[in-house]
């Protein structure tokens, strides 16, 4: 084909590239592209919300001293759950928040090799996953315990407090109370007779007793849940490590 034919075909594909039609169509895509993440981001934000109206709750209760009546009060979006263990009854309360129903199914083979790639799109239109657990045990009237976790991506179901979750805390009586004979006591743990955080780069975990002072405890329940809708948010940090602070220093 000669420089002079190639010419015409060139521009004819520029111009249909470019035409209004294209550009019709690439501004509907845009469109849709922006509900579609400002409409993700508006549910993750008020599921944000949901699960700090719960701490807030949790935040002031008082282990031992705050009643079940206090604590439906108190704690929002709570479900009774009733159980038996050794053949005691137990009475409690828990909470879960998730958009754990949008996890794709995993059983076909196709589907397992495109997950991440399919993640990595939903990423940048803002989604994150996010699943959030509490709970609290009653006992004749009085609330004994309490927990909760938050997790960035799905884990095998856990109870809150333990494996599973970046954030996550929970309320003993004592720290040494299950153990018999003699053991090891490091001077961090004669220190924190009361307040225990551990964490590394990928999970913090609190462990308070029932003693501890508000002042302690309160804390633990403020968390900066911003990277699971903002826009300000790195794609890559949100899904993998969200920078979920939690002002627990003593």
């Amino acid at each position: 084909m000669s420089t002079k034919r190639r010419i015409p075909v060139f521009r004819t594909i520029v111009r249909t590239l470019t035409g209004r039609l294209v550009r019709r169509l690439f501004v509907v895509i845009l469109l849709f592209t922006l509900l579609l993440s400002t409409a993700t981001r508006l549910r993750s934000y008020f599921m944000a919300r949901k699960i700090q109206a719960v701490l807030r709750g949790l935040a002031e209760i008082r282990i031992d001293q705050t009643t079940e009546e206090q604590l439906t009060k108190m704690v929002p979006y709570l479900t009774q759950k009733d159980w038996e263990v050794g053949g005691i009854s137990q009475h409690g309360f828990y909470v879960n928040i998730s958009n754990e129903s949008d996890r794709l199914p995993r059983v076909i083979f196709v589907a397992e090799k495109l997950m991440p790639w399919l993640e990595h799109c939903a990423a940048w239109l803002g989604y994150r996953f996010m699943s959030f657990d509490a709970s609290a045990l009653v006992q004749d009237g009085k609330v004994v315990h309490v927990d909760y976790g938050l997790a960035n991506q799905w884990v095998r179901p856990q109870f809150p407090g333990y494996v599973g979750y970046i954030v996550s805390a929970r309320s003993v009586h004592g720290f040494w109370l299950p153990r018999r004979g003699e053991f090891e006591v490091t001077s961090a743990d004669d220190d924190s007779p009361q307040y225990r955080p551990r964490g590394d780069k990928h999970s913090l975990n609190v462990i308070y007793t029932n003693d501890a002072s508000s002042e302690l405890t309160k804390p633990v329940f403020r968390l900066n849940l911003s990277c699971f809708w903002s826009l300000a948010c790195i794609m890559h940090e949100a899904v993998r490590s969200p920078k979920v602070a939690m002002e627990c220093r003593r």
